[in-house]
């Protein structure tokens, strides 16, 4: 692995940027970071004082030319269900011209360096087998998600075409396809379960848990995710190679809840009966990078949890 790196973030003050330049900041100092964002604002770069973080605050449609770096991660895709519910059409618009704008833009610069996307476990559609999803897994139609939903998934599609046809083009990309998180950076009031649990526990707050089927999750730690996205990063290549970041231990969300009622003294309610032979499963196979780039799991759920309580 890289032990210097000179990066590139396109969407470094969000939630997956911050999380990176943490892990970063702790194993490879003395790196250099470029974050690009609209709102560089709201990145404070002394929270990682071991690397050289540069900022350039502009739409990277507005970007006329890639700053000297060796590796780019493009995460700018936002993931507010409340704004794609208000005003999906124009932000998804608004996401696909950036990446293709950013496709352009590699091109015109004859880039050499490698690129990461962070695509979305979404992009396999709506899945209700309890069968952990895998890399090569049909892509399910998106009829059955909510509009939300089924325009995030499909800008994630539309995305990696633009990547990998890049990789035709000869350049050096990877895909990450990213499930669900927790860490220092999660926003607790956004509409990730994990994050709604974890705010009830340290304000004390009852959780009510709205649901008339099973709905499975599995959650990873960023520390992982951000080990993984820079081993895939690393072995970038023409080849565009696709790899599942996530956890693959499963809970139903009914079962959660009692587990950190009983270890937590999470205070909850659930409000409806399983009423619906529907499964909701968001899980993916890990098993291509664990055999590929020797990823594992270092931190589990129980862990993940009392370092973000800090318990």
């Amino acid at each position: 692995m890289v032990l210097e790196r000179r990066i590139l973030i396109i969407g470094g003050t969000g939630f997956f940027g911050k999380s990176i330049l943490s892990y970063i900041n702790k194993n490879f100092k003395s790196s250099k970071i470029i974050i690009l964002s609209r709102n560089v604002k709201a990145l404070d770069e002394k929270h990682f004082p071991n690397i050289n973080i540069s900022k350039i605050n502009t739409d990277i449609c507005e970007l006329k030319k890639i700053p000297d770096v060796d590796q780019i991660i493009y995460a700018a895709t936002p993931t507010s269900k409340e704004n794609y519910q208000k005003d999906g059409i124009n932000i998804i618009k608004n996401v696909n011209q950036g990446i293709k704008s950013f496709g352009d833009l590699v091109r015109k610069d004859n880039f050499k360096g490698k690129i990461l996307y962070t695509s979305s476990g979404a992009i396999y559609g709506p899945h209700s087998k309890l069968e952990k999803i895998a890399e090569d897994a049909n892509i399910i139609d998106y009829a059955e998600f909510s509009f939300d939903k089924k325009i995030y998934a499909e800008s994630k599609k539309y995305s990696e075409n633009v990547i990998q046809d890049l990789a035709k083009d000869g350049f050096k990309v990877s895909i990450a396809r990213c499930f669900a998180f927790i860490g220092s950076y999660l926003d607790l009031n956004a509409h990730f379960i994990i994050g709604n649990i974890l705010n009830s526990i340290k304000e004390n707050k009852k959780f009510t848990l709205v649901s008339t089927n099973r709905v499975y999750r599995s959650f990873m730690h960023t520390d992982d995710l951000s080990e993984w996205l820079l081993k895939i990063l690393d072995i970038s290549s023409n080849l565009c190679p696709i790899y599942n970041v996530g956890s693959d231990e499963s809970y139903e969300l009914r079962d959660l809840v009692r587990k950190f009622k009983k270890i937590y003294g999470l205070n909850y309610e659930i409000q409806n009966e399983i009423l619906s032979d529907y499964t909701d499963w968001y899980v993916p196979s890990i098993e291509k990078i664990k055999s590929d780039l020797d990823c594992n799991i270092k931190i589990n759920l129980d862990e993940a949890v009392k370092s973000f309580l800090n318990i």
